[in-house]
């Protein structure tokens, strides 16, 4: 199962190597522009807190902060939406096919939205149920009681990521609703907890193999380019060139990563079907 996907990814990476990084390319230009956007719209409602445009300080900053959350929760859902679509480029790549990028996350809107916003609130209870129990019992239980109960629920948490994880897939492909969508991914991860496992390992892998050739370019390209900036007296040319090397590096590294688990995981996927 495992080693036949491999050949199914490599074979499409053979192939259409071109096609995907053009698609994923595209697909992180769209994230990287919500990102800008928001991040300017925050960035403007606080600065009209700090000027006095709004005029009551109290009422700007209950609007700055109410702006900036959903801002948030809109970025997360739009990201979502849009990184979900790469799985359809894949799918259409192998196939023969390409997609419209906007068109598809458009039909995807509000599936993926409902997953995305329903992944976030179990993750926050998972975390509130982490959480409150340490800071109940901070003050009487001993060091190693609270350790023992964080360990347990980090795993715990681990446990129920390595369990949904083909959840997105079957919104997207399999157009089930959210909660059908987690039963049929535990019950696929169920019946093959041991390859799931080993897959997810080479996953990891790969992970940090082409994660590495970034940090070096990080540790000897990008941060010496910042620090000269810093050691000629805050040079503005120095730390805008590193921030636009900084940028284009992980705008770089993300479409590497794409390329690399995106249609590992999708061919994995469809073969646990």
């Amino acid at each position: 199962m495992i080693e036949e996907s491999i050949n199914d990814s490599a074979k499409l990476l053979e192939k259409n190597w071109k096609k995907l990084a053009i698609d994923f390319s595209k697909i992180y230009g769209l994230i990287y522009l919500i990102l800008i956007i928001s991040t300017i719209i925050m960035v403007g409602s606080w600065l009209m807190v700090s000027t006095g445009i709004m005029g009551n300080i109290w009422i700007g900053i209950a609007v700055a902060v109410a702006a900036t959350i959903v801002l948030q929760i809109i970025m997360i859902v739009l990201t979502g939406v849009i990184r979900a679509t790469a799985y359809l480029v894949v799918s259409e790549r192998a196939a023969g096919k390409s997609i419209g990028i906007i068109r598809e996350a458009g039909k995807l809107l509000f599936p993926v939205a409902r997953y995305t916003l329903v992944i976030i609130a179990i993750q926050i209870a998972i975390l509130a149920v982490i959480i409150a129990p340490i800071l109940l019992l901070s003050g009487s239980a001993s060091v190693i009681l609270m350790t023992i109960f964080a360990v347990a629920c980090i795993i715990a948490f681990v446990v129920f990521l390595f369990i949904i994880q083909f959840g997105l897939l079957e919104v997207i492909y399999s157009k089930t609703g959210v909660i059908a969508s987690l039963k049929a991914s535990i019950n696929k991860v169920k019946k093959n907890v041991v390859p799931v496992f080993i897959f997810d390992l080479i996953l990891l892998v790969i992970v940090l193999a082409l994660s590495i050739p970034f940090a070096i370019l990080m540790q000897f390209l990008i941060l010496p380019v910042m620090m000269m900036g810093a050691a000629f007296g805050q040079n503005l040319a120095f730390g805008i060139i590193g921030m636009i090397l900084y940028f284009a590096l992980i705008f770089i590294m993300s479409v590497a990563m794409e390329m690399g688990m995106l249609p590992l995981q999708y061919f994995f996927w469809k073969r646990l079907m």
